[in-house]
């Protein structure tokens, strides 16, 4: 069943806050501006008190907005969450922690291409297996030492055989 929440006033929505906050982000979400409502839906979590509960409905809202639109983007969010003001105070840090979250993502992600494109620029074609293996790597630091490591050796062989070394 398929409900057009476009022609229904806010207003008119009505349920719990986890539900309007929900009903309300499927209505705006899909319009050219959406970030221009995140303020009304996030205000809504105010009435929840002070618990872990309007965190994690929070925290499920913003997981959905940045896998569902490109058009909000983080200073949006920020935006938002200034102008609902006082008792609001845990929502920066939630959203400063999911915007944290989605840049170190990011930074490791390029971490792993960055790897993998010296070694194919040095190396030549990559076997697949050893491009599945450092994408699935996902800490930091191993990947830094994996870049000087591709940088440093003179084949791939080495590479292969001392990162074996590390996995032991």
């Amino acid at each position: 069943m398929l409900y057009d929440l476009s022609s229904i006033s806010d207003e008119e929505i009505k349920g719990t806050v986890i539900l309007k906050a929900t009903l309300l982000a499927l209505k705006y979400l899909t319009t050219p501006e959406p970030g221009k409502h995140l303020e009304r839906i996030f205000n809504l979590f105010k009435g929840l008190g002070e618990s872990n509960t309007p965190l994690q409905y929070l925290e499920t809202l913003l997981r959905y907005i940045g896998s569902a639109t490109d058009k909000i983007d983080e200073e949006d969010i920020k935006k938002a969450i200034k102008q609902i003001g006082k008792g609001a105070d845990i929502m920066p840090t939630l959203a400063e922690k999911w915007i944290e979250q989605g840049r170190m993502e990011g930074m490791i992600l390029d971490a792993q291409e960055m790897v993998i494109e010296v070694l194919i620029e040095r190396f030549g074609p990559l076997k697949p297996e050893l491009s599945v293996k450092i994408r699935g790597m996902a800490n930091r630091d191993v990947l830094k030492n994996l870049l000087k490591l591709a940088i440093r050796v003179d084949s791939i062989q080495e590479f292969e055989e001392k990162l074996k070394q590390l996995e032991l």
